[in-house]
């Protein structure tokens, strides 16, 4: 509970792998000092590991999944740390595969057109954002072209 996609993508990056995560998490205050994490996560964190099924049940998981480091994919990213708005219907693929794509490539997603914008990727039906993005001479990239990046 009270843990998402943005928390867990901020736990993610700072114990890097499962068993840093497991072997620490347990105590608060190995979590405390992460920037972004809040006192009823932190709690719900801690509760959780403190239950030997579900750290388990966490093992179980982990054997079936292939684990790859997106650290060493990033490094290598053109996209790595750069700023990223997808804008429109995508043909080839969801607005969210899209973006999950981006951020294992180590991308910054954003939602809305800014000087900080480095890429927007435009499907069909692309509006304000693109107009903004020209305007704030932004890197324009169509679905096709973008995938062709990666």
């Amino acid at each position: 509970r009270y843990v998402g996609e943005i928390n867990a993508q901020i736990i993610s990056n700072h114990f890097l792998n499962i068993n840093n995560f497991l072997n620490k998490a347990k105590k608060i205050e190995n979590l405390e000092h992460i920037d972004g994490l809040g006192p009823k996560a932190i709690k719900s964190i801690t509760e959780f590991l403190n239950y030997s099924q579900n750290i388990d049940e966490i093992k179980k998981i982990i054997s079936y999944c292939k684990i790859i480091d997106f650290k060493k994919i990033q490094s290598t990213s053109k996209f790595n740390n750069k700023h990223i708005i997808f804008t429109g219907k995508l043909k080839l693929m969801s607005r969210e595969e899209a973006k999950k794509r981006a951020v294992e490539l180590g991308a910054i997603i954003s939602s809305s057109v800014s000087v900080k914008t480095d890429y927007l990727v435009c499907g069909e039906k692309s509006g304000s954002k693109l107009k903004k993005a020209k305007e704030l001479k932004v890197q324009i990239l169509t679905e096709s072209e973008w995938l062709s990046m990666i």
